[in-house]
């Protein structure tokens, strides 16, 4: 990772909170404080305030799309609302119910299907440092009856581990929540960013989820992110520590010599990552709004990810043919039950019909 370009606070008060102390100090750590920058263990609150730009969230202008820039820039913010929700799933497409909690928006790796690129319009990457209201939150929704496994993610508008090493956020976060039953929580990464969390003691409940995709696809489209080799290396290396791990190929890509690609990558991977220790492996075709593709192609021209034929969904997201999607969703799990039959899969955000003829069954588990 390079170093951030610029450190912005939404107010001076803002340096009151330890996670913000706890940041810089681990940006010093790997060196990723701007130029000129100096190091917080030196100086006092009021000098890392007058050092920090005091700037309030930017808007940009539409025409000018802010992904490259907001990943160079790191805001530090509170919030006063809700953290915590529900995965909003899509219309008519069956979802696992997953909750989520956000605590930081943006990503400092670069996908060319990436959401984010339609979805944030500020040019900065924003992470809130009022840890005590996201754990009380989080306390909260694990407090309820546990009527069925609570699944807990934090990898929606980021990815769980990219920025963990300088935030600290998951240990923290894992540590809580270690005190429930029937709770689990998820850290999706593309990264290779594990051995912080060997310092957790308790570890059942945690799962470390790959989004996975063949060598050829994660080269040509996934970038910044932690290759193939290093992805699985890391997952090897929690599972023999005794941590769950969970694996995503989501987005599955359709591309000429597809199978044999997921099947070697599917292959390799069970050959090397323990079976009991897999929680879960979803799968899921590309998907995105009609909008991400101009941005998409303006930004990575080079890209063959929009040539096959798609059409729009009943949400609104253009999508692979149904027939498309079946086909790969079907070769892919008979891939993984042959080599792995005790290994749970499920779809994302996918038709009930798309399920029956892909998986031959209908979503348990309470998904």
């Amino acid at each position: 990772m390079k170093p951030f370009e610029r450190i912005t606070i939404s107010s001076p008060e803002i340096m009151n909170y330890p996670a913000s102390w706890r940041i810089l100090k681990n940006l010093a750590k790997y060196q990723l404080l701007p130029p000129g920058f100096e190091d917080p263990e030196i100086v006092d609150a009021t000098q890392v305030s007058n050092k920090l730009a005091f700037e309030a969230p930017r808007v940009a202008a539409p025409a000018n799309n802010p992904v490259a820039l907001g990943k160079r820039i790191l805001h530090l913010t509170t919030q006063p609302g809700t953290f915590i929700k529900q995965c909003p799933g899509t219309t008519n497409m069956l979802c696992c119910q997953y909750h989520i909690v956000n605590m930081v928006s943006n990503c400092p790796f670069d996908c060319t299907y990436c959401y984010l690129q339609t979805y944030l319009n500020q040019p900065m990457t924003t992470f809130y440092v009022n840890e005590d209201d996201i754990f009380a939150q989080v306390s909260k929704l694990c407090e309820r009856p546990p009527v069925a496994q609570l699944r807990v993610g934090t990898g929606e508008l980021s990815d769980s581990l990219a920025l963990d090493p300088i935030t600290g956020f998951s240990v923290r976060l894992a540590d809580m929540m270690s005190k429930y039953e029937n709770v689990r929580l998820e850290l999706k990464t593309k990264s290779k960013n594990v051995e912080h969390l060997l310092e957790l003691k308790k570890r059942d409940h945690v799962v470390v989820g790959w989004s996975m995709n063949p060598r050829e696809i994660i080269n040509a489209e996934e970038h910044g992110t932690a290759r193939f080799e290093e992805r699985l290396k890391a997952a090897a290396l929690m599972a023999s520590e005794g941590f769950g791990v969970a694996f995503h190929f989501d987005p599955m890509i359709y591309t000429d010599g597809w199978q044999e690609m997921y099947e070697a990558a599917a292959t390799e991977l069970l050959a090397n990552v323990d079976h009991k220790q897999i929680r879960w492996v979803s799968i899921g075709g590309l998907r995105y709004q009609p909008q991400l593709k101009p941005i998409a192609l303006k930004r990575r021209p080079e890209t063959t990810l929009f040539m096959d034929e798609t059409a729009p969904g009943t949400d609104g997201k253009v999508r692979y043919l149904r027939s498309q999607r079946t086909e790969m969703f079907q070769f892919l799990n008979r891939i993984i039950k042959e080599r792995a039959p005790t290994v749970y899969t499920y779809l994302c955000m996918e038709s009930m019909p798309v399920w029956e003829k892909a998986l031959g069954r209908m979503p348990d588990r309470g998904f």
